[in-house]
């Protein structure tokens, strides 16, 4: 399994430009960057260890996942599918929702065309994991990631809230977070914080 690298699940419209410099920060500290290569709502549902998804994940066993949104959501999901020798030791989830159907109700938007994931109904243990949560999330509330951070069961477990929108678009508040992530994997981060807030 690869330790220093993470696997990246990106939002549903897969922008390289969301969480852009997070992602930099990150690699600037010498972990690798892979993403997730497959595209999301094509075909049908690939929740299977067998599909192309999960055969792909076993053949990249990697120790560190994160998501944005619907990446996010996804990871959990595939993650529950697996033993620990395949399952990341380490998730990291940004803005995830606990049901995109219950989305879908909450927003006011079709589901028509777009797979149903639902974490929630998943149940999940790793070694670490960390809900990162928007205080101003414009498209997911606020519950969808607490609910989550309330099921999932981890050695160590953190809340971390962030003082920005769904995408974390300052990067500032980018920057303090992958600060904060790669700091905080080897102890508490103890240093001054202005966009994120975590709780433990």
């Amino acid at each position: 399994m690869k330790e220093e690298t993470m696997l990246f699940w990106p939002g549903r419209g897969k922008d390289p430009d969301v969480l852009k410099y997070f992602l930099s920060e990150i690699h600037s500290k010498g972990i690798d960057i892979e993403v997730i290569p497959f595209n999301y709502d094509v075909g049908l549902p690939p929740f299977s260890v067998n599909s192309e998804w999960g055969i792909w994940l076993k053949e990249h066993p990697i120790s560190w996942w994160a998501g944005i949104s619907l990446g996010a959501s996804l990871a959990w999901v595939f993650a529950s599918l697996f033993d620990d020798s395949i399952k990341p030791k380490r998730l990291t989830l940004i803005n995830p929702f606990a049901s995109r159907k219950q989305l879908a109700e909450e927003r006011g938007f079709s589901m028509n065309g777009q797979w149903d994931c639902a974490p929630l109904e998943s149940r999940l243990a790793v070694s670490i994991a960390e809900i990162v949560i928007s205080v101003f999330d414009e498209k997911i509330p606020l519950q969808h990631g607490i609910r989550l951070f309330n099921t999932i069961e981890a050695n160590i477990k953190k809340v971390i809230f962030v003082d920005d929108n769904h995408q974390i678009q300052k990067i500032d508040a980018q920057e303090e977070l992958a600060e904060l992530l790669f700091t905080g994997s080897k102890e508490i981060y103890s240093g001054p914080t202005h966009y994120c807030h975590v709780y433990q």
